[in-house]
């Protein structure tokens, strides 16, 4: 996912930001979208243990390894542990 800002008095123009955020989600039965976000700290762990490629400055993680790369590390990962529930958002319907 990556965020957009919107400028304006009526948010008549926007502005992707550059970096992404990881994401996990899941459609319930009942139509639900449940949105997890990775979590910063077993990446930051994992970055300094040297199993996934990137840097740590200032608090902030940058990844630099690669799609293949990154695929296996979330594939094998605990999504327990690497990804924190945002929330679970429904269509809802209004009265007419």
């Amino acid at each position: 996912l990556r965020a957009r800002s919107f400028k304006g008095a009526y948010a008549d123009s926007s502005a992707l930001a550059p970096e992404f955020v990881f994401a996990r989600y899941e459609f319930g039965k009942d139509g639900g979208l449940t949105l997890w976000v990775m979590d910063d700290e077993p990446v930051k762990a994992s970055i300094e243990a040297g199993k996934l490629k990137g840097v740590v400055a200032d608090g902030q993680v940058k990844l630099t390894a690669s799609t293949k790369e990154l695929a296996e590390y979330v594939r094998t990962a605990d999504p327990e542990k690497l990804f924190n529930r945002l929330g679970t958002f429904r269509k809802m319907r209004l009265a007419p």
